[in-house]
């Protein structure tokens, strides 16, 4: 597990994980009687520093890009910030034609 976040509300709680192997993660979860999907997310590594987050969300509002849900850690001089756009696709392009690192989900384990 690299990152993850939960929410609860009245009626039930919500985890987030980003894991290295998302089909044995749903598995094993499902075996558990656990209600659980797999939903596609971007990875921006951006600096951890004032003002680089409000960028990447400025290029992804100005493309008409809807954020769903984000959370973010740092890791030192960067921060990793896990984004759930309603377009994927787009999301992804605009953010790589801006010159924004992203990283695949295999990435943060290397880190």
């Amino acid at each position: 597990m690299a990152a993850f976040t939960v929410a609860e509300s009245s009626d039930f709680g919500m985890l987030r994980l980003i894991v290295s192997d998302p089909e044995k993660a749903l598995s094993i979860l499902r075996e558990h009687k656990y209600a659980v999907s797999l939903t596609e997310v971007i990875c921006l590594r951006c600096p951890n520093a004032p003002g680089a987050l409000a960028r990447a969300m400025n290029i992804l509002t100005d493309a008409g890009v809807f954020i769903e849900y984000m959370y973010a850690f740092s890791d030192g001089e960067v921060a990793n910030v896990i984004i759930r756009p309603d377009n994927l696709e787009l999301g992804i392009n605009v953010l790589k034609e801006n010159n924004l690192a992203l990283l695949a989900a295999s990435d943060l384990y290397k880190i």
